[in-house]
């Protein structure tokens, strides 16, 4: 146990080699190694650990106590971006993309950039968040309730839960090719398609990931 839930932020850590998990209330988040970082969210917001940190393997890791870790990156650009980190790992939405096949293999840096993109939003039920044929403006990270996609002339209705991604990456012109009806309250965290145009420009390579995942999924569920 390197770090535990409820204790103070004493340090922050930097893995020079091997591999830890990160488990928030029994439940596990993510996988850490070599050059990832975690204590921060405490040292820097002042407050108590929110996750426990265990070592995966035997472990080699840096570890600098708060008051140094503060004095280091003070008046850097350095401070504030960690903080935008510290603060969006306490966002609901993180724990939510782990559960999600492709946005949990992003990285730290990849995930704090995306989160400032999901807003949440609660849907009653029998509400279409999209119709077949409408303009592609969003995509739906689910955290509650169930949706189900219709309309597809070769495929019987899919429903998607908790983790699934629902809604397809438009090229020019493209328009979605089912509708999405909320089956019951639903919490989504919407996602805006353009947003997501400067979040691919930073990173190709999941852009490339996810549009081999819409291709083998025609039902517009990733």
């Amino acid at each position: 146990m390197l770090v535990r839930t409820g204790t103070p932020g004493t340090d922050f850590f930097l893995i020079l080699s091997g591999e830890a998990e990160v488990i928030q209330k029994g439940e596990f988040l993510t996988r850490l190694g070599r050059h990832d970082y975690f204590g921060e969210v405490a040292v820097l917001l002042g407050s108590q650990r929110t996750a426990d940190v265990l070592a995966y393997t035997e472990m080699e890791v840096l570890i600098v106590s708060a008051p140094d870790f503060l004095r280091f990156i003070g008046g850097t650009e350095i401070a504030r971006t960690l903080r935008m980190v510290a603060e969006s790992r306490l966002h609901e939405g993180w724990p939510l993309m782990n559960e999600n096949e492709i946005l949990s293999r992003l990285s730290v840096r990849q995930k704090t950039q995306l989160i400032p993109c999901m807003r949440e939003r609660t849907v009653p039920q029998g509400k279409l968040l999209y119709r077949k044929g409408d303009r592609i403006r969003c995509l739906y990270l689910l955290k509650d309730g169930q949706v189900s996609l219709t309309g597809h002339s070769s495929h019987p209705p899919v429903r998607a839960y908790r983790g699934a991604l629902v809604g397809r990456l438009r090229s020019d012109g493209e328009k979605h090719t089912v509708s999405a009806q909320t089956d019951s309250a639903v919490i989504v965290f919407a996602i805006s398609v353009d947003e997501l145009v400067g979040f691919f420009r930073d990173n190709p390579g999941t852009h490339v990931r996810f549009l081999a995942a819409a291709q083998s999924q025609s039902s517009e569920l990733l």
